[in-house]
């Protein structure tokens, strides 16, 4: 633009009154415009948009600012806050910058005409503490500083002083409870991720785990900081693993859900299997930890009501400058109780197979003391040799069948006595087993004639109960 001026003549403010649109406000003669726009196209000169409307930008235009890259629930709070925005007049400037670069990044959304500034922390620390320069240019806008690390050592009064709005959780308080439940349920070794000595875990959860009694390890070769959260979480649960035979851990607590799933599925890999081996944590809440299987033990931020607080602040609520929110301690699958030791067993020795078991003896049965010697058996004839033939047992023959007793009649027929027998006097006795019986159509038999039928009985003398002989059971026929 410079140099436009110098071809033309005229001053520089001239020039950019023109490229601008003001010429006419500015009172600059038509003909001054018309030399000016005709030396632009003469040029192929075109000015940038963004330019123009950085120049024109209103008062209410709201920044967001955030240094490195966003993980977990901050994606989501980014997300909901640049929906509500976008269904409001005000404009929106964003820009992410390194965080050794967050002062520079202030003064240029301040020179893009920011009023409201919604600055994004991904970390507990700041590079620096803020100084008189950085504090003079956050009390130039209304600054929310969302994610700030309550319970941590942090410039917080520095911060207030400027004019700021803190929304965070208290992490100190989650951590504590999160250690006790730890501790309740049996658990005395713990893994974390590892990390810079002042870091997240190893200085809030180390401390919170140690004060419960438990001891605390690290891996031998903590990922790096800037690995992505699979790396990470492949990486740790490798390190559990080797912990787990090393140091007897029970318990592994990840500082991020999106690494405890990643960690999850590689310990299923590895054969560990969670909660029954080894217990797991997260922290940060995000939806993928209820999608996982089992649910992952963590602490929740709640998301949704951090960025309705940072609405309120944005229209005018600005009465109270530190917003703390609770962690909300979700109870999972991953989480259990101490597992029992297992036994020490000797290792198989691979692509071996056990040994046999001792064939049992045969079963022998004790024979009576006045048993007969057994029999000796012969020994089986030689191969080939012809099998000698067994005699079959002569087959008894059945005995004739003797014939049947004809069945008495009268009195002496009845099984009950009768008024002319004897008292004391048994019935006849029954036929033997298996001896035919008189059909009802036989016949009887004949009665006696002669000096037999006409033999008078004795007065007061016991009738005759002579009965014909017995058939033996022996006589019967075989069945």
């Amino acid at each position: 633009m410079a140099q436009i001026a110098e071809e033309l003549g005229v001053s520089r403010f001239t020039v950019s009154s023109v490229i601008n649109g003001r010429a006419e406000e500015r009172r600059i003669s038509r003909a001054t415009v018309e030399r000016i726009r005709a030396h632009l196209d003469e040029r192929g000169y075109v000015p940038s948009r963004l330019a123009v409307d950085l120049r024109a930008s209103p008062p209410n235009t709201v920044g967001i600012l955030h240094t490195g890259r966003l993980y977990s629930h901050l994606t989501e709070a980014f997300n909901r806050i640049v929906d509500m925005f976008n269904d409001s007049p005000r404009r929106m400037e964003i820009m992410v910058v390194a965080s050794r670069e967050l002062g520079a990044g202030i003064r240029e959304l301040l020179a893009r005409g920011v009023s409201r500034l919604v600055l994004l922390r991904n970390s507990p620390t700041w590079p620096e503490p803020p100084g008189p320069a950085l504090c003079g240019y956050l009390a130039r806008v209304d600054a929310v500083i969302y994610n700030y690390h309550f319970g941590f050592n942090g410039p917080t009064d520095e911060l207030l002083a400027a004019g700021c709005h803190l929304v965070g959780v208290d992490r100190a308080e989650g951590l504590r409870r999160l250690a006790r439940l730890i501790a309740r349920l049996g658990h005395r070794r713990a893994i974390l991720p590892g990390g810079p000595p002042g870091g997240l875990l190893h200085g809030l959860l180390a401390r919170a785990l140690t004060a419960e009694g438990l001891a605390v390890v690290a891996p031998e070769e903590p990922p790096a900081e800037d690995a992505a959260p699979r790396e990470q979480g492949l990486a740790f649960a490798r390190a559990t693993v080797a912990a787990m035979q090393r140091d007897g851990v029970t318990v592994a607590c990840c500082n991020d859900d999106e690494i405890a799933a990643h960690a999850l599925a590689e310990l299923g890999r590895c054969g560990v299997a969670v909660p029954r081996d080894l217990s797991l944590t997260g922290f940060d809440g995000i939806p993928i930890a209820d999608a996982l299987m089992p649910t992952l033990t963590t602490l929740r931020v709640p998301v949704e009501d951090m960025v309705r607080r940072v609405r309120c602040i944005l229209d005018g609520d600005r009465d109270e400058r530190r917003h703390v929110f609770p962690l909300e301690l979700v109870r999972g699958g991953t989480l259990a109780g101490r597992p029992r030791p297992k036994l020490a067993t000797s290792p198989r020795p691979r692509n071996t197979r056990p040994a046999q078991p001792p064939p049992r003896p045969a079963p022998t049965t004790r024979q009576p003391e006045d048993a007969a010697p057994a029999t000796p058996q012969p020994p089986p004839p030689a191969h080939g040799a012809p099998r000698p033939s067994r005699a079959a047992p002569p087959t008894a023959r059945p005995h004739a069948a003797a014939p049947a007793a004809p069945r008495p009649h009268g009195a002496a027929s009845a099984t009950s006595q009768s008024p002319g027998m004897v008292p004391g006097t048994a019935p006849p006795p029954a036929a033997a087993r298996g001896t035919p019986r008189t059909s009802s159509n036989t016949p009887p038999a004949p009665r006696p004639t002669g000096a037999a039928a006409a033999k008078p009985q004795p007065t007061g003398a016991a009738p005759d109960t002579t009965q014909p002989p017995q058939q033996k059971e022996d006589d019967a026929p075989c069945s």
